[in-house]
């Protein structure tokens, strides 16, 4: 498309500063959509953000997450919810939420402990490496 052909003739940093830009927007935009009961709408306007960012922002891909799980998508919020604890265990809010749609998608909470127990495990590890670097 034309916006992705003008992006591309010009410098990476202006790139990633018009990327951030977009994503600012359009999290505004869904999250404003969301405040007015338009939730529907809100889907695929924050979907568009989170994939912009590929998933770096924690707020934006909660506020997906959450869209998602109220407006019964519970497959989709289960898996991107799946990511984002892996990613933020000690994230007490997708912590709550995750635990609601995994108790809709399963039916009772068989594994969840052991689910945030790994998800906790491998963020320590993987910090522990970092620090050794």
């Amino acid at each position: 498309d034309f916006r992705s052909a003008l992006l591309a003739t010009q410098p990476k940093e202006w790139q990633e500063k018009q990327n951030q830009d977009l994503v600012d927007a359009l999290d505004t935009y869904g999250f404003g959509l969301y405040t007015l009961g338009k939730i529907e709408e809100s889907v695929h306007v924050f979907e568009e953000a989170v994939e912009l960012d590929q998933r770096k922002n924690k707020i934006i891909h909660e506020s997906y997450c959450r869209v998602l799980y109220e407006t019964g998508r519970i497959d989709k919020a289960f898996t991107e919810l799946e990511l984002s604890v892996k990613d933020d265990p000690w994230n007490k809010e997708l912590q709550t939420l995750f635990e609601e749609v995994y108790i809709r998608q399963m039916g009772n909470t068989d594994g969840l402990e052991s689910f945030f127990i790994e998800a906790h495990n491998t963020q320590r590890t993987k910090m522990e490496e970092e620090i050794q670097r």
